[in-house]
């Protein structure tokens, strides 16, 4: 089974190819430059330095969400376009899955966080049962306070992934059970990862989507779309 990876969901684009489960190519690039002018050398080189057409691809992977609007759209229409030119068959998976997986072997509560604006997180909470990450509650988005209490109802140790840690503060005054935020580069999304969870899902014929069904998942109304319906609002319906 070889999946290709695709992930724009945040800052950083991240192209993987795996076989069975075990990544056997990855880059990812955490600068600023848009994916949209990374993401086909990308595709070409991961392809290329793998001895893989894309036709023996048998399902592509892609973030489905949360993330950035943009980056989750680039991501769709790239994955969907490769998808139906080759009439294959899409994964979807959670960014904050995603991020868990980046965590490793952590024994106790991975809490993914991902900055949702207006002092909230996309928060999510995995851990590993049977060799497989377990969502142990579903994604969601919540304050900051909200995602730290709900860890700790936990009772077991917690580490914190993703960018949205930026947002916890300090830490030192956690008491039991025992907390940490991840480093740097363990925080940013790999496509290694996403094709892991998505093979996973293949097995189970989860979240699959044919390339016509397949959609972001944007967990919320964009600021365009709250300012557009309170104008509605505001002129009894109309604009």
């Amino acid at each position: 089974m070889i999946i290709l990876g695709i992930d724009t969901s945040t800052a950083s684009t991240s192209v993987g190819l795996s076989a069975y489960g075990e990544t056997i190519s990855e880059i990812t690039a955490n600068y600023r430059q848009t994916h949209s002018e990374q993401l086909v050398n990308m595709v070409d080189q991961v392809l290329k330095s793998s001895s893989i057409s894309l036709s023996d691809v048998d399902y592509f992977a892609c973030v489905k969400g949360p993330g950035s609007f943009t980056g989750l759209r680039i991501g769709a229409a790239s994955v969907k376009g490769m998808a139906q030119f080759e009439d294959k068959p899409i994964i979807g998976v959670s960014l904050l899955e995603v991020l868990a997986y980046g965590a490793g072997a952590f024994k106790g509560i991975i809490c993914s966080l991902a900055d949702a604006q207006r002092d909230q997180v996309y928060a999510g909470f995995y851990k590993w049962e049977n060799e497989w990450l377990k969502p142990m509650e579903k994604d969601m988005v919540a304050s900051v306070d909200e995602a730290k209490n709900l860890a700790r109802s936990f009772g077991v140790p917690v580490a914190f992934t993703g960018e949205g840690v930026k947002k916890l503060g300090d830490i030192d005054d956690w008491t039991e059970p025992d907390a940490t935020i991840l480093k740097g580069p363990y925080r940013i999304p790999k496509a290694g990862m996403l094709c892991l969870a998505a093979c996973k899902k293949a097995e189970e014929s989860d979240d699959v989507y044919t390339w016509e069904n397949f959609e972001p998942d944007y967990f919320r109304k964009s600021q365009a779309e709250i300012q557009m319906e309170k104008k509605r609002a505001e002129n009894n319906g109309q604009i």
